[in-house]
């Protein structure tokens, strides 16, 4: 095959900032974030944490009513979170994660356990005794508040998983796990017996009213009592179209039961029976429960589901973004720097808009338009303009003139994949069996262009100009005779669309195609493929990387974004040589990305993902974490990137004193406390750094209860 070069390339799988691991990326839909939940804590009724996947961890401090995002020198998924003072409190997660925090979670450090697998619980007795559950039955046990933490042997066989613990007194305490196990203690954990149920299901929850009487719950609808210490059980079978949990009881009538499809269980009778409770969740999934007083309880779950009763549970109060507005997201295109769409796949009974849109950069989306009220794939979105725009669900493409708010369709009769305008009248149309269309006046009348008689499906259309433009897409083929015969196909015009040219490329199927650049151009596709042009698509060049790209954009020559249907960007600074492999915060598959400006990016997913990444060169100065009530304060520093020195002005209605703290990526101080005292209006206070090396470092500015934290590079 003439005119291309084969590159083979390692594959670099770093994150967006080598050595820091929390993303770049926020959440500004759902919220007050996406991603599931599997732990919460109450330390009393304002103040309460919640744990999840991929590294979560949420604080409130006026119960629910607005949420921060803490993080600490990880991301793995986190199983559990328990406080064993105001201030003091621990997490559990994968890869035997324990953390610890002893300000209220504005640091949280990690603690060096001998596990390496996952942690599922944690759980103090008192200030000083507690416990942490992990899997392969793993069980460590601290007796100085969480200082120290020491291996405990419990009986063979070996266990799958422990889930559960509860302590009714200070020596009695139980333990449940995978394959119906429990173990009891009488000496305050020292020592543990073993007599399993007579059930192969996993036990997730348990609790005890006293040393005798206690309640175990688990997969599909497991609900055990024991009156006589865990000798003998009894089962609620009332249940079995469910899973449950967690159980908790406030006093010896009055217990709670969460799990699968939105069910949440009460007894009034010392769980003799359990009623169903109305909490407006459905396919949601309660992982656990915390009460801090018998009328006070939050509960959370899958989808990032926050759930809150204040009277005993008879009303609750859902403070998530609710599963029903959780839409799979498929295009987004910012028109300018305010303006932008994004489109979704549209389900029964979802006809309340066609769109989503935003003016003013992302920052807020409302729907626009009416949807079909039936389940359709959208294929293909494009606005070449603020208010112009066309969608194509085939064989139907719609357009808009009015921003969304009506719809016309403009049927070009065949199925339309992909869709680009150079202006609001000019447009190509690029479907499946090979079929290229060609408007000329908004899409009133299409042109079919005849180019070949192979089947291609047409995936991607671009022009960086108004006459130049590519065409990139494939046909599944088998290897003929054990000779592979290669399925991409890539077309180029030079006249608007009104003839195209085949170019001879030896690619598998291509997906999307980018140019930053008339001359500089990518297309990406199935088997890690990635192709590069520097001379307006005369000759490429092939990499072979491992990422199975399904979307492609460049905002530089050099500098883009490959995205594959996972919850990862990958990123190449260098053409296309070395790609990094990029955090972004969620659990749920990405789909699309667009930039409103040279410094931000929006990118859309699965369950209503919507993720906006401002750490863009050069990254803002600082995030408000928490911020004590009555307190104006805000701080920017610059240089960003710094060499030598670094000036922090802060802006603040105190006049007191504030201490700032820079550490590293791993999470280590490297400056010591810096005392700053403040005037009220500006105050200035410059670093000198040339003892820094090169990366990435974190501050954070305390004043009173108020924390600013930020990002700052020294190149």
């Amino acid at each position: 095959m003439k005119n291309t070069i084969f590159f083979f390339i390692l594959f670099s799988f770093l994150n967006s900032f080598p050595g820091f691991s929390q993303s770049d990326w926020y959440y500004e839909f759902p919220l007050p974030q996406g991603n599931q939940l599997n732990g919460v804590y109450m330390v009393d009724n304002s103040i309460i944490y919640t744990v999840g996947r991929i590294g979560t961890i949420l604080k409130t401090q006026n119960a629910g009513g607005s949420w921060i995002r803490q993080t600490y020198a990880g991301n793995e998924d986190l199983t559990s979170v328990f406080f064993n003072t105001a201030d003091q409190g621990f997490i559990t997660g994968a890869n035997g994660t324990l953390l610890q925090t002893s300000d209220g979670g504005t640091h949280w450090d990690s603690i060096a356990v001998p596990i390496a697998t996952q942690l599922n619980k944690v759980y103090f007795t008192d200030a000083s005794h507690g416990f942490v559950l992990g899997d392969s039955g793993k069980l460590l046990r601290t007796t100085d508040g969480g200082i120290n933490w020491e291996p405990v042997t419990i009986p063979a066989p070996s266990i799958t998983a422990l889930y559960g613990i509860h302590f009714p007194s200070a020596t009695v305490g139980y333990i449940v796990g995978a394959d119906g196990a429990i173990l009891k203690t009488a000496d305050a954990g020292l020592s543990w017996t073993r007599f399993d149920l007579v059930a192969s299901n996993a036990l997730e929850s348990v609790f005890f009213l006293n040393d005798t009487t206690g309640f175990v719950t688990g997969l599909n609808g497991l609900i055990f009592r024991t009156t006589n210490g865990g000798q003998s059980w009894t089962n609620d079978a009332s249940w079995n179209n469910y899973s449950f949990y967690t159980i908790t009881f406030q006093d010896q009538n009055t217990g709670y039961i969460a799990g699968n499809n939105g069910a949440v269980l009460k007894s009034t009778d010392g769980g003799n029976t359990w009623v169903k409770m109305t909490t407006n969740l459905s396919q949601e999934t309660v992982f656990s429960l915390s009460f801090s007083s018998p009328n006070h309880a939050f509960g959370v779950g899958t989808w990032g589901t926050i759930i809150k009763t204040v009277n005993a549970g008879v009303t609750w109060e859902t403070l998530s973004t609710p599963l029903s507005q959780k839409r799979q997201l498929s295009h987004v295109q910012f028109v300018d720097s305010l303006v932008g769409y994004i489109s979704f796949q549209w389900a029964a009974g979802d006809n309340d808009s066609m769109l989503l849109k935003s003016s003013n950069g992302g920052i807020t989306w409302k729907g626009v338009g009416q949807g079909a009220n039936n389940t359709i794939s959208l294929y293909a979105m494009h606005f070449p303009s603020r208010d112009t725009g066309y969608i194509s669900f085939p064989p139907v493409v719609e357009r808009t003139t009015d921003g969304g708010t009506i719809w016309n369709g403009i049927s070009p009769g065949y199925p339309i994949l992909s869709l680009f305008f150079t202006d609001n009248e000019h447009g190509i149309a690029g479907g499946a069996e090979g079929k290229i269309l060609h408007t000329t006046d908004g899409g009133i009348t299409w042109i079919l262009e005849g180019v070949s008689g192979q089947p291609f499906d047409y995936r991607s259309v671009y022009f960086p100009d108004k006459i130049t433009g590519y065409i990139a897409g494939g046909i599944n083929v088998q290897p003929i005779h054990g000779s592979l015969i290669y399925s991409g196909v890539l077309l180029k015009t030079l006249d608007g669309g009104s003839s195209w040219t085949i170019k001879d490329i030896p690619s598998n199927y291509l997906y999307s195609i980018h140019f930053p650049t008339l001359q500089t151009g990518y297309a990406c596709g199935d088997g890690g493929v990635v192709m590069k042009t520097d001379d307006s698509g005369e000759s490429w060049t092939l990499f072979h990387t491992s990422i199975p790209g399904r979307l492609i954009h460049f905002t530089a020559a050099d500098t883009g974004y490959v995205m594959n249907g996972t919850p990862f960007i990958y990123k190449t600074t260098d053409g296309g040589n070395t790609w990094m492999k990029m955090e972004t915060g969620t659990q749920y598959n990405l789909r699309s990305i667009s930039f409103p400006n040279s410094k931000t990016s929006v990118v859309v997913g699965d369950y209503g993902t919507i993720l906006k990444n401002p750490w863009t060169q050069p990254p803002p100065s600082g995030i408000i974490i928490s911020k004590k009530q009555g307190e104006d304060l805000s701080v920017n520093c610059f240089p960003n990137p710094f060499s030598d020195r670094i000036t922090f002005k802060v802006n603040s209605n105190n006049g007191k004193e504030a201490i700032l703290r820079i550490t590293d990526q791993l999470g280590r101080e490297v400056s010591g406390q810096i005392h700053i005292k403040l005037v009220q209006g500006e105050s200035s206070y410059t670093l000198t750094a040339n003892n820094f090396t090169t990366g990435l470092y974190i501050f954070s500015l305390t004043v009173d209860q108020s924390v600013i934290r930020g990002k700052m590079i020294r190149q």
